[in-house]
């Protein structure tokens, strides 16, 4: 018995002692779970300070923005009508300069009028081109001026100068064509008909230069102005001019003619 008692009061022993330690063991797990949870719990108290305050400052961003908008927002729509402004300034000075260049015609080109187109046709057409547009815009904007007056007379000026000179190099140059000249381009003509080259180079050098190119040339330039400018007298002058020509061409070729048949006939 008393052997089993002792072995009895050993196992009871070992079992308090087996208990005792689970029991630290588990008072040990149990603190430093609270210790976690203290920790878990200060982490969320800190992310809430700092969520907190990310709000706060998104909210003092928002309300800023928002004030710098209704600040920015009249200067940018004030720029805005600047610009515009700008722009609208740009095209009036833009459109003055090209008003105050219509004043200033008269004056570039009178030197140019008055010289008329012998001292040189291109310069007084481009002249004259100037005067028609200034002519225009007066009578359309401005009709009293005075202007529109001084405009007027350089530019009926200067197209009676522009018909004075067609007349006179149409006159000057146009000459009654030779009787031979004219035989021989008929000749020319006639065998080219035949379709040979050499006729037909022949021809070319037989063809009759009733102007000279430069003369032809300017008289087209004239014409041309005068037709766009209503000026169709020039047309009758050149009728008259070239028929009296041909007149006399025909009256030389008809002389010789007689010439030839007088001479054939008495040598027979």
């Amino acid at each position: 018995l008393i052997h089993f008692y002792k072995r009895a009061s050993s196992s009871i022993t070992m079992k308090e002692q087996s208990a005792t330690q689970r029991k630290l063991e588990s008072d040990a797990k149990l603190q430093l779970e609270k210790e976690n949870l203290a920790w878990l719990e200060e982490q969320c108290a800190e992310s809430s300070r700092l969520t907190e305050g990310m709000v706060d400052i998104l909210e003092s961003f928002e309300v800023r923005l928002g004030k710098l908008e209704e600040t920015i927002l009249p200067v940018y729509q004030e720029t805005g009508n600047l610009q515009r402004r700008q722009e609208n300034i740009d095209r009036t000075l833009g459109e003055l300069d090209h008003v105050i260049n219509y004043y200033n015609v008269s004056k570039e080109v009178e030197v140019v009028v008055r010289e008329g187109p012998a001292a040189g046709l291109h310069p007084f057409l481009e002249a004259m081109v100037k005067l028609k547009g200034a002519l225009d815009y007066f009578s359309s904007n401005n009709p009293g001026s005075i202007e529109l007056e001084n405009v007027r007379s350089l530019y009926t000026s200067g197209g009676g100068q522009l018909f004075r000179e067609f007349s006179e190099l149409l006159k000057k140059h146009s000459r009654p064509v030779t009787a031979i000249e004219i035989l021989n381009s008929v000749a020319a003509n006639s065998d080219s008909v035949c379709g040979d080259e050499v006729s037909r180079a022949s021809s070319d050098d037989c063809s009759i230069a009733h102007l000279p190119e430069e003369v032809h040339a300017s008289l087209v330039l004239i014409a041309e102005w005068l037709c766009k400018n209503e000026r169709d007298e020039y047309m009758t002058v050149y009728a008259v001019t070239r028929a009296d020509v041909m007149k006399k061409s025909l009256e030389a070729v008809r002389d010789h003619q007689k010439t030839a048949s007088a001479g054939s006939g008495g040598g027979r």
